[in-house]
């Protein structure tokens, strides 16, 4: 249809557009064309659709340096870690010790420590960062470890209060911060044993895993230093009311912070020559990283600016009052990548609903659980760093998420309907 925008400018329906620009994203990634430009190019071809002109390069450049100025202290940091881990003889006490934990079952380890730690981090991106060089190594089935890991982090960042996705949502429907961890708690807990029960499972390929290597002798302290020390900051910030705590505690900066003390660990115990070799190492992999993240955020901006959001709400405008909020958040996640991003939309949307407030709540969060693709920068981390295929991805982090969530919200329909 014609849309007129300050004089008259060609362009289509919205979800049209969308449903254009996901298509030639996909043909993109199976030509091989690198998920940064794939997702660049998509966006420009939403933007042009969808009748933004001249302002899609805005809404793209905007995409990214949201993306970029949010996680690439977050992402660099991370990678510096892991590389501590690695090549610093931190690896082996770090897993021995999770294994210990969790009885020597390593499946059930990830789901915990990706679990709680996204709880205090209030980032699953960060927690899997912090986390994934270690829980990857606790047994042989290294890529479905880093699989349960993001889907427990995602988990708990979607459900559980204060979580940027339940305190902003919550926020705008009325709900009190009590209410929202009350009801949050369960149907976290039940997405969690959905993607350990799927993952568990399903069949998923692995390739040879490299053995821990012992490396020079490292005490338990100076191995779990640079991974606790960004979690203490970070609970120190939420907690505290002094200004340097809370600067101190931002994501970006705590995690600075335990890179800095992983390079003065290694420079102090192995030369300056490995400490240059660990920048190095993790300036690429966070260079490869950044750019897909950034593709997705740039989708992300393009279609909360083409009227998408609106037109998805008029579509299923028919369906049931508990229904609605729940798809719609699922079609916008899909639309946008950002679960908090959807969140505050869905529930700016449906804030006049009829529907019990806590409920709506609910609803909201397990639709941001689901169709979690290309456009989800968290889609992207996992598949580099499990160096999986975009199939494989789909497979280990979109499904269970997708069942975890729409399992969420039949158990929350019951309630709605069958118990009230």
């Amino acid at each position: 249809m014609l849309i007129y925008k300050g004089g008259v400018r060609w362009g289509m329906d919205s979800m049209a557009a969308f449903i254009i620009a996901m298509v030639l994203a996909v043909l993109a990634l199976r030509l091989g064309l690198q998920p940064f430009l794939s997702l660049v190019m998509a966006s420009l071809a939403f933007g042009l659709l969808a009748g933004l002109g001249a302002g899609t390069l805005v809404h793209i450049n905007d995409g990214l340096g949201a993306i970029f100025s949010g996680l690439a202290l977050v992402i660099l940091a991370g990678a510096i870690i892991a590389e501590h881990l690695r090549k610093g003889g931190a690896m082996g006490r770090v897993v021995e010790d999770l294994l210990l934990i969790s009885g020597r079952r390593g499946l059930a380890a990830s789901a915990i420590s990706g679990y709680l730690v996204s709880i205090p981090v209030m980032c699953c991106i960060t927690s899997y960062m912090v986390l994934e060089p270690a829980v990857a190594l606790l047994d042989r089935r290294a890529r479905r470890m880093r699989f349960m890991l993001a889907v427990a982090a995602a988990s708990s960042f979607v459900f559980v209060y204060p979580s940027p996705v339940v305190a902003a949502a919550a926020s705008t429907l009325g709900v009190s911060a009590q209410e929202a961890f009350q009801i949050g708690l369960p149907i976290s807990l039940l997405s969690l044993a959905v993607g350990f029960i799927v993952l568990s499972l399903l069949p998923v390929r692995e390739d040879p895993v490299a053995t821990v290597q012992p490396g020079p002798p490292i005490s338990r302290l100076a191995a779990w230093s640079p991974l606790l020390l960004p979690l203490v900051l970070i609970l120190a910030g939420a907690w505290s009311d002094q200004e340097v705590a809370q600067i101190a505690g931002q994501p970006g900066l705590a995690l600075l912070a335990g890179a800095m003390l992983s390079l003065g660990l290694a420079r102090r115990r192995l030369g300056k020559a490995v400490v240059g070799d660990m920048l190095h190492s993790a300036t690429r992999r966070s260079g490869v990283i950044l750019l897909d993240l950034c593709g997705a955020g740039a989708f992300g901006a393009v279609a909360g600016s083409s009227g998408l959001p609106a037109a998805l709400q008029s579509a299923l405008s028919f369906l049931p009052d508990l229904a609605s909020p729940f798809l719609v958040a699922g079609l916008l996640q899909l639309a946008l990548g950002s679960r908090v991003v959807t969140a505050v939309m869905a529930a700016r949307l449906f804030s006049g609903s009829p529907v019990e407030p806590a409920l709506l709540l609910l609803a909201v969060c397990c639709g941001t659980l689901t169709f979690s693709w290309v456009t989800d920068p968290f889609f992207w981390l996992v598949r580099d760093t499990s160096e999986s295929t975009v199939k494989e991805t789909m497979l280990g982090y979109t499904l269970p998420l997708t069942l975890a969530g729409t399992l969420g919200f039949a158990a929350l329909y019951v309630r709605a309907v069958f118990l009230q």
